[in-house]
């Protein structure tokens, strides 16, 4: 039996067992309800949560939307619903405001490109507790738009406030989450709502879980899972559960050089999470199915100037830093991605933002996108890091969520997908 299970003796066994029943259940037992399942929509109100949180840049004192994919992924969904005669809320987060206060972080922005996009017009709302805005929303043709300012603006929203989450769902007759990418979120419009309407799945998040549901269930094999990023705490549990379930787990970047300093290994003064020490002892580094490093290259600080060099596993200096894995590591990670039946991809290799550490992200990335149609990633760093290199056409599936895609791959219950089951 594999090492996860088995090292871990009679609890582990029970506990891996769980896991793996509970992903069967939630992923093949129980069908998503999708808005397949609602048979009239016309003048029915329908609240939709929707991810805009989009790339921003503010210059000159006016807010510059970096990319509109986001929007576009969307666009189906709103004239699907236009289509069959619905009223519309949209609702979404921008960005992570500390206050109603960072103007910056408005929708409204957003709101005027996606009436450009759609070339139809979208009542913005500033105030969610407006008093009439039970009447507009009534007041509003069939097919007609509004759009609810920046939900994270109400301090509500976060803390999952059931009044705020019921008050919101009194505006429509279904609720439609179609943001995977804050499905792991337990905030009032992505799980406290589902409580007090009618809730379904929209297409972008039924396509999610159709396609990492599928991974989970019946990978193609061979089947590599490659990891990397910076903090393990955030993933040793999807790599324990890959080393069951996949044919090699690929780990580099800060993840590798928790689990090479684990386990007493030097990567001088490079990033680690001293506290996930223990665990990641529970993890030999010859298991049969993880693929680590076998060289890397260290700075001796991230200064411009600063000395830099490839150095095998173990001969770190004490002051050195690790900034990417090595050659021969990518090389080694290439022809493994390369191999693959199926291939899922999520964290960068290294600090693949300065040019002297981003070949083991490019060499990565080139193999995955020969995979092609059997590729799956997920992760901002790692579809930024695909797009840069112009790849991600020929990458099969990009995950909108980041931490969502984690924890659903592990087999946790998230919870703005949890109550869309029939």
């Amino acid at each position: 039996m594999p090492f996860p299970i088995s090292h871990y003796g009679d609890l582990g066994r029970a506990f891996y067992i769980y896991i793996h029943l509970r992903i069967w259940y939630n992923t093949s037992m129980r069908r998503l309800r999708t808005l397949s399942d609602i048979k009239n929509l016309k003048n029915k109100r329908v609240i939709v949560r929707e991810d805009f949180n989009v790339p921003i840049k503010l210059e000159e004192g006016k807010i510059h939307i970096l990319d509109d994919e986001r929007l576009q992924a969307a666009i189906p969904t709103i004239q699907f619903l236009q289509k069959k005669g619905a009223k519309i809320i949209l609702i979404s987060h921008l960005g992570r405001p500390h206050t109603n206060s960072d103007h910056h972080l408005s929708l409204y922005p957003v709101a005027k490109l996606l009436e450009k996009l759609l070339r139809r017009h979208i009542e913005f709302v500033y105030d969610v507790f407006e008093p009439n805005l039970a009447k507009r929303f009534a007041d509003m043709p069939a097919g007609h738009i509004m759009m609810f300012e920046n939900i994270r603006f109400f301090p509500e929203e976060e803390a999952n406030d059931q009044a705020f989450a019921k008050y919101l769902a009194a505006f429509g007759d279904y609720f439609v989450m179609d943001a995977f990418a804050t499905a792991h979120r337990d905030d009032a419009t992505t799980e406290g709502i589902t409580h007090y309407i009618p809730s379904v799945a929209g297409p972008l998040l039924e396509k999610e879980v159709n396609v990492l549901s599928e991974i989970i269930q019946k990978p193609k094999h061979p089947f590599i899972a490659v990891l990397g990023g910076a903090k393990i705490s955030t993933k040793l549990g999807l790599i324990r559960q890959f080393l069951e379930i996949a044919d090699k787990v690929i780990v580099g970047g800060a993840l590798a050089n928790t689990i090479f300093a684990a386990h007493g290994l030097s990567v001088g003064t490079s990033l680690v999470e001293a506290g996930m020490f223990e665990e990641v002892r529970k993890i030999p580094l010859t298991h049969p199915k993880l693929v680590l490093p076998v060289d890397v290259v260290t700075a001796s600080s991230w200064d411009e100037g600063a000395n830099i060099q490839t150095k095998k596993i173990g001969q770190v200096g004490a002051t050195e830093v690790i900034g990417d894995i090595g050659e021969a590591s990518a090389k080694n990670f290439s022809g493994e991605i390369l191999k693959a039946g199926q291939v899922i991809w999520n964290g960068p290799m290294g600090f693949y933002e300065k040019s002297e550490f981003s070949n083991g992200t490019t060499v990565v990335a080139h193999a995955v996108a020969m995979v092609g149609k059997n590729a799956v990633i997920g992760g901002g760093e790692t579809i930024d890091a695909v797009r840069d290199l112009k790849l991600d056409s020929k990458i099969f599936f990009i995950s909108t969520g980041g931490g969502a895609m984690l924890e659903f791959l592990e087999g946790k219950e998230l919870p703005g997908i949890k109550n869309l089951y029939a």
